[in-house]
């Protein structure tokens, strides 16, 4: 009878055993589960913004792109106006010569001066930067001397 019990016992061991494994094992996939489920939401959450962020460049480039459509429109209507009041009016050769020159000083270079200032600014800006760097390392190198 005693051995009986202690069969019982052994068995019943072997079944908490097993049962604890289980559950030990239930609680390691739900947590992975969760695990993994956060990570995905964080790469959803990463693609969104970028998706945003895209979608923004996108808008603020076709404002852009339209912009620029409805000034050459407007560059071309006037050129066009010109051209047929030139020709209404019969004008001659250095008449047109003269309204192309009013519309190249008029229209094209306010635009192409501005471009220029632009791109001189960003030169200025890395020749400056240029010279911060050389004297920097000069007054490292020589100290005080230079």
């Amino acid at each position: 009878r005693c051995r009986w019990f202690s069969q019982i016992g052994l068995v019943a061991q072997v079944r908490e055993d097993i049962l604890g494994s289980s559950i030990a094992y239930l609680a390691t996939e739900a947590y992975q589960e969760v695990e993994r489920a956060a990570e995905e939401r964080r790469a959803q959450l990463v693609v969104q913004t970028a998706e945003r962020t895209r979608w923004r460049r996108e808008a603020a480039e076709s404002g852009r792109r339209q912009r620029e459509l409805r000034r050459r429109e407007l560059y071309d209507e006037f050129f066009r106006h010109d051209i047929e009041d030139a020709r209404n009016r019969n004008h001659d050769v250095v008449a047109r010569r003269e309204m192309m020159a009013r519309l190249l000083h008029d229209v094209y270079a306010p635009q192409i001066t501005k471009e220029w200032h632009h791109h001189e600014y960003f030169i200025d800006k890395a020749r400056k930067t240029a010279i911060d760097v050389v004297s920097g390392a000069a007054k490292k190198k020589y100290g005080e001397r230079f």
